[in-house]
C-alpha cells in the first residue's frame, strides 16, 4: 500500500514539475534583467557615475567612447546575469526550451519597463504619437528576438562548457546597443534592431538541431 502511495505521489509531483517547468526559467530571465539593469547598472549610471567629472564630460569630449561604454556595460551586465541565472537554475534547466523561456522572461520584463517609461512620459504631459508608440513596440519585438537568441547562446555555452559563447553574446550585445546609441537615423536604427533580432532568433531555432541529445527538451532530462 505504501509503495503505491509513494509511486502515485512521485508521479503527481513529476506531472506538476513538467507542467510548470518553464515558469522557473521565465522568472529567472526576468530576474536577470531586473537585477543586472534596474538594480545595478542603471543606478550606477544615474546616481554614482555622475559624481565623477570624467563621466559628465565624456559625452562631449568623446561621444563614440561614451556610446561604447554604455553599450559594453549593457552587454557585460546582462549577459553575465544570464550566465549566473542558468548556473542558479542548475542541471534540470539545460534544455533548448529553457533557453527560449529564459529569453522570454528577460525580454518580457524589459518590454514592461520600456512601456512603464512611456506611461510616465504621458503622465508628465509629454506627447507620445501613435507612430512613436508603434516604433517603440517594433523595436521591442526585435529586442525580444535578440534576448531569446542570446539566452540560447549563453545556455549552449553552459551545456558545452565553452566560455566563448558567453564572450560572443557580450560582443554582439555591445555591437547592437552601440548601433542604437550612435545612429541618428531612427528608421535605420529600428531596421538594424529588427534584422539583428530576427537573425539571432533564426540562429537559436537552427541551434536546436545540434543541441546535446539529452537536453533537447527542457524538463525531460531529469
Amino acid at each position: 500500500m505504501g509503495y503505491y502511495a509513494n509511486r502515485a505521489a512521485v508521479e503527481l509531483a513529476d506531472k506538476a514539475f513538467r507542467k510548470w517547468h518553464y515558469l522557473a526559467p521565465v522568472c529567472a530571465g526576468a530576474a536577470a534583467f531586473g537585477i543586472s539593469q534596474l538594480l545595478i547598472r542603471i543606478p550606477i549610471l544615474n546616481q554614482i557615475l555622475p559624481n565623477f567629472e570624467w563621466y559628465l564630460t565624456l559625452p562631449y569630449t568623446s561621444p563614440i567612447l561614451y556610446g561604447l561604454f554604455l553599450a559594453f556595460t549593457a552587454g557585460l551586465f546582462e549577459e553575465t546575469a544570464r550566465r549566473i541565472g542558468f548556473g542558479i537554475l542548475g542541471n534540470r534547466y539545460r534544455g533548448f526550451g529553457d533557453g527560449i523561456a529564459f529569453g522570454i522572461g528577460h525580454g518580457g520584463l524589459e518590454v514592461l519597463y520600456v512601456l512603464w517609461m512611456v506611461i510616465q512620459q504621458v503622465l508628465k504631459g509629454f506627447p507620445v504619437s501613435p507612430l512613436g508608440l508603434a516604433v517603440t513596440l517594433l523595436e521591442r519585438a526585435g529586442a525580444m528576438g535578440f534576448h531569446i537568441g542570446a539566452s540560447v547562446m549563453v545556455l549552449y555555452g553552459v551545456c558545452k562548457k565553452q566560455k566563448r559563447w558567453l564572450f560572443l553574446a557580450i560582443l554582439l550585445h555591445t555591437l547592437l546597443d552601440l548601433c542604437a546609441v550612435l545612429l541618428t537615423n531612427l528608421w535605420l536604427t529600428e531596421a538594424i534592431v529588427l534584422i539583428f533580432g530576427a537573425g539571432f532568433l533564426a540562429w537559436a531555432v537552427q541551434k536546436r538541431k545540434t543541441w546535446p541529445d539529452n537536453e533537447k527538451l527542457g524538463g525531460k532530462h531529469l
